[in-house]
């Protein structure tokens, strides 16, 4: 199945290289490219989060401000010993996730092993963007990057590989 090509989005994001090397970087250690699957609705969607603790609720206010006031911030408690309260800026808009994420990761990149997520999720955002998502095949095409996505955070035995 061959993905769709990636129309150039000509969107200023108003966005300054030290902010989006900086986010690039917090994101390789505080954010998640998830795909979920809704089995009640069938529905499967692409999310972003970047969780920090409560106490940095306003960077995280920054940051949504900072990306066009996309998403929504959302306050986790978390009684688990060693766990702090957090707040988390999550991004479920398909438009926002193709309009804004993908340009704004596309330019500034991410370094760690979360790149590789990184581009299984924006292929299954295209996908979903185009809705080739309505499809069988390219439903099996989603389900088949977000199988990758999992079984490459796998650890796999103590040389520190992931799978």
């Amino acid at each position: 199945m061959s993905l769709p090509t990636q129309r150039v989005l000509d969107i200023d994001l108003d966005v300054p290289a030290d902010f989006g090397n900086w986010l690039a970087g917090l994101t390789d250690g505080e954010g998640s490219f998830l795909i979920s699957r809704h089995p009640r609705c069938r529905s499967i969607s692409c999310r972003f989060q970047l969780l920090l603790r409560v106490d940095d609720k306003p960077l995280v206010e920054e940051i949504k401000q900072r990306l066009g006031n996309i998403g929504s911030i959302i306050l986790r408690k978390d009684k688990r010993e060693n766990h702090s309260p957090g707040a988390r800026l999550q991004v479920d808009s398909c438009a926002d996730v193709v309009h804004v994420l993908i340009p704004l990761f596309d330019r500034y990149r991410l370094r760690s092993k979360k790149r590789r997520d990184y581009e299984l999720w924006k292929q299954a955002a295209l996908l979903i963007a185009s809705d080739q998502h309505l499809t069988p095949e390219g439903r099996a095409e989603v389900l088949r990057l977000k199988a990758e996505m999992e079984a490459g955070r796998k650890y796999n035995g103590a040389n520190g590989a992931m799978a």
